[in-house]
């Protein structure tokens, strides 16, 4: 009877590549032709969680096996409950050894997290002969801190650095980071806000991913910096990881999808056309099994660019292959920063609704977005029906009679 150790080479490490981790362990010691290919792939990528037990032993082995932390170009510790066993010295010496790495989230439980994550930082980034070698090929970076300022020294000496996620930061906290405590030749990377949050429709979490700075591409983000747009099984292993809480913090299962938030100061037409520009970037973020959804904040009212609005309109919801289920998020919500002071008059507000459910059914575009459930361009709700979009409902006002 034929084995895979029968088969050509390039086939089986063909198979490999299509190998979760617990296979890829499997083969690692019983495949002796594939024992030396699969290791490598194994320990590729490797996402650590408190609700996996088994994970932990993972960090023990990085610590200690130099040889296999080299394996490593993506880390993600999920720490996110208190276990004295995981001490800092622990998770800086696997960081320490890890000198490869292309990726790197540390989300460490709130009780022990500015302890840890100091900790850990101090541990890789306090090297006294210069750059560590752990980070110097970082392109993407997850982190939970409250103090904003030990980021700083990643993107002082991590030239590569394309991406930046803080879980859990307001906002209004994290724009700072982008233009305070660095020299002008540090790099400025994309910058995100994660958090856990159950979708609106359905019983599962999602991964609300938010792009607070919406002038740069973020071509980056489906381009390998992060494991948002791996689809490889390791890479959904990781993904399913992030977007995995603790146990029952929320009592809801988590989901296979992301909510993606944009950042906008107006709806102008060089806004509009920074997003088109991110839309674009990220195809990959739109292909999940689950539905995703997609929000664009925006802070300041003003009039609308309504040709530049349809073209990131098609930018989500692009034309799909003969064949092919149709492209784009169910759910797509646009709507001023409820924090803004200042409100919009009612004659505007009426006419902007009127003049989006035009934009939404020019014939190309109503075909394009069928896919999506529902369409929301605040305080109105669209539904399309028939292939016709119509006005679903509309949020009322604290002063509004109706």
């Amino acid at each position: 009877m034929a084995t895979i150790e029968d088969l050509p080479s390039e086939l089986g490490r063909f198979i490999l590549l299509e190998l979760g981790s617990r296979d890829l362990a499997r083969m690692s010691r019983t495949a002796n032709k594939y024992r030396a290919e699969a290791e490598p792939l194994l320990y590729r990528s490797v996402s650590i969680h408190t609700n996996r037990p088994k994970s932990l032993d993972c960090l023990k082995t990085l610590h200690e096996n130099k040889h296999k932390a080299l394996f490593v170009t993506s880390l993600a510790l999920n720490v996110l409950e208190d276990n004295n066993a995981l001490e800092p010295h622990r998770i800086g010496g696997a960081l320490a050894n890890t000198k490869n790495l292309t990726f790197l989230s540390i989300r460490l439980a709130p009780q022990r997290g500015s302890e840890l994550t100091g900790k850990c930082l101090f541990d890789i980034l306090g090297s006294p002969e210069g750059r560590p070698e752990c980070i110097k090929h970082l392109r993407g970076l997850f982190i939970n801190t409250p103090l904003l300022f030990t980021l700083n020294p990643f993107r002082e000496q991590c030239p590569n650095l394309s991406v930046v996620g803080v879980w859990n930061v307001d906002a209004r906290a994290v724009t700072d980071f982008l233009s305070e405590g660095c020299s002008a030749d540090a790099p400025k990377p994309l910058l995100l806000g994660l958090a856990i949050l159950p979708k609106n429709f359905t019983r599962e979490n999602e991964l609300s991913v938010g792009l607070f700075d919406p002038t740069l591409e973020a071509a980056d983000l489906a381009a390998g910096r992060t494991p948002l747009t791996d689809f490889t099984p390791l890479g959904e292993e990781m993904r399913q990881d992030l977007m995995t809480d603790k146990r029952d913090s929320t009592g809801l299962p988590p989901g296979q999808s992301i909510g993606l938030t944009l950042m906008a100061d107006r709806l102008n037409a060089a806004n509009l056309s920074r997003l088109v520009a991110v839309a674009e970037g990220m195809p990959g973020m739109f292909e999940y099994e689950h539905t995703d959804s997609v929000s664009i904040c925006y802070s300041s009212f003003g009039d609308i660019a309504w040709p530049e609005l349809r073209t990131l309109l098609n930018a989500f919801y692009p034309p799909s292959a003969p064949h092919q289920d149709p492209l784009g998020p169910a759910m797509l919500e646009i709507y001023p920063d409820p924090y803004r002071e200042d409100e919009e008059e009612e004659l505007t507000v009426m006419g902007n609704i009127i003049a989006f459910n035009e934009l939404l059914n020019d014939p190309a575009l109503a075909r394009l977005t069928r896919t999506a459930a529902l369409i929301e361009f605040s305080p109105a709700q669209f539904k399309q029906i028939g292939g016709v979009w119509h006005i679903y409902s509309r949020q009322v006002g604290a002063d509004d009679d109706g």
